[in-house]
């Protein structure tokens, strides 16, 4: 404590998030101000570590002449921020969270943020982040697009291979590598939600009536690969009609935000079924390679599986959309995250909030996202338990119905 009016040389010598109490005496009354979690004190040897991330905290798809406001979810302690607003008024913004950037034009519309510490910097550039229209937009399911794909307008025509005589099967397929599941790599900003997809079938024949084929959305594992499953749909493979495009629709939209995985899962069966779809031709050495496949526990890109120089993209289309917002979040009054400091398990709580979908990722100070179980008590209970972890600071990054909100965690022991 202290009753000087600017006190100096407060010392913390233990790791953890701290309360700041002003309490003013006068003739006339008092008044008490308290910011909640004001100091930082954190592990010097991590402290110049920054992974620049943001959220919109209100809607992106807005009518022209409306406004945006941002929210920096830089994971990290960044002493500057540059953000760039194409197509936005003001264009630039030195500010943490700037609000009510104008877009007075139509369009589709990229967002840039720098942050840096004077140690280090990291950039992070959102593309078609921001759509701009004419006239609200007149479809309830938001502003939808069923042409998201990796492969180029000129890549025709579609191929896969036939590994015979060397190995028995197909790829991408069932064959004798027995890959496990194919996933087509995807970075896109404009869309919060996957509802389903296009997938060109090649060959479809289940040696049974329950012989299925898995489509799957995955998120992105602290080493860039496919993660958690986000959503997924199990399809009878003799449900498909060879060389025909299919289109597969989730039972719930899938939320996504930048990098995210689309694909498939198989089974090896006896006797065997055969599922395969196409590619794009191969783009040779030092092409572009967003397709990998999972043999055993580890995922291979197709050069590394085949021992070639395949480099492709698997020719499934995306259905996404950017939803017509619902009314912002209030996470303060909707969300509590305790204890904190915690020496162990974490709990959270949501109030008066109607989940249609939400993802919970946890990541360390370095930006790594950690292997976390989420234990759910019906729709508004969850716990989680840090008391494997190491002494440090931990953000917890919520996503309930495409909004997002990170809660910084201190675990002490």
């Amino acid at each position: 404590t202290s009753t000087t009016s600017n006190p100096t040389g407060i010392v913390y010598n233990t790791l953890g998030d701290y309360d700041v109490t002003l309490i003013l005496y006068s003739t006339l009354g008092n008044d008490t101000l308290t910011k909640p979690a004001y100091i930082h004190v954190i592990d010097n040897s991590v402290i110049d570590t920054l992974t620049a991330d943001f959220t919109a905290i209100t809607g992106r798809l807005i009518v022209q002449g409306w406004s945006v406001s941002y929210e920096d979810l830089t994971v990290g302690y960044p002493t500057s921020w540059q953000w760039n607003f194409q197509g936005g008024t003001p264009a630039t913004s030195t500010i943490q969270n700037p609000q009510n950037i104008t877009y007075s034009t139509p369009g589709i519309y990229d967002v840039t943020l720098i942050v840096s510490n004077g140690i280090s910097a990291d950039t992070l550039v959102k593309d078609d982040y921001v759509v701009v229209t004419t006239e609200p937009w007149p479809d309830p399911n938001g502003y939808c697009e069923d042409t998201i794909t990796n492969v180029r307008s000129n890549e025709r025509p579609l191929t896969f291979r036939h590994l015979a005589p060397s190995k028995w099967g197909y790829f991408p397929g069932h064959n004798e590598y027995v890959v496990k599941a194919y996933a087509e790599k995807f970075v896109n900003y404009t869309y919060t939600d996957v509802w389903g997809l296009i997938v060109p079938v090649v060959k479809a024949y289940g040696a049974t009536s329950t012989a299925k084929v898995k489509f799957t959305v995955w998120d992105v594992d602290a080493n860039g690969k496919p993660g958690v499953e986000i959503e997924k749909k199990e399809v009878a493979i003799n449900t498909f009609t060879p060389y025909f495009y299919h289109t597969i629709m989730f039972d719930h939209p899938a939320p996504v935000d930048g990098v995210f995985y689309v694909g498939f899962q198989l089974t090896y069966n006896s006797p065997a079924d055969t599922f395969v779809v196409y590619m794009a031709p191969n783009r040779g050495v030092g092409g572009e390679n967003t397709l990998f496949c999972k043999k055993g526990a580890s995922w291979l890109s197709p050069s590394q599986l085949l021992s070639d120089t395949l480099n492709t993209s698997m020719a499934i289309r995306l259905l996404g959309c950017l939803y017509n917002e619902a009314s912002v979040i209030d996470w303060d009054s909707q969300m509590v995250v305790y204890p904190n400091p915690s020496n162990g398990m974490v709990y959270m709580q949501l109030f008066d909030l109607e989940v249609k979908t939400m993802a919970v990722s946890v990541y360390d100070i370095s930006g790594r996202k950690i292997s976390m179980e989420i234990n759910e008590d019906g729709q508004t209970n969850y716990s989680m338990n840090f008391g494997n972890l190491e002494t440090g600071i931990y953000f917890i990054n919520v996503n309930v119905n495409g909004q997002s909100v990170t809660k910084k965690i201190s675990i002490l022991k």
